[in-house]
């Protein structure tokens, strides 16, 4: 596995193609305007979101925020619609 930078490739890919079913699609990235501007806007995402790749194929991502007023660390994690459900 490698993990690096979100590429604005994978950014857009991620936000206009992985649809989670049913209940789940709340994990779309365009279920949120806001969710979906910062994922796809490379000002907005800054140094924050990484991209997991496995044999140089996008398998998910995540993000990490740090809020220094309130001391605390927001974690987000996706992984590739595919590979969910597998138990």
């Amino acid at each position: 596995m490698k993990i690096q930078q979100l590429s604005q490739e994978n950014a857009v890919d991620i936000a206009n193609n992985w649809r989670y079913d049913g209940i789940y699609s709340f994990y779309d990235a365009d279920a949120d305007k806001e969710d979906y501007e910062e994922l796809v806007t490379p000002e907005l995402r800054e140094n924050s979101y990484f991209e997991v790749l496995e044999n140089k194929a996008l398998i998910g991502f995540f993000s990490v925020d740090y809020d220094s007023d309130k001391k605390t660390v927001d974690l987000g994690l996706g992984m590739k619609p595919s590979l969910t459900s597998k138990g």
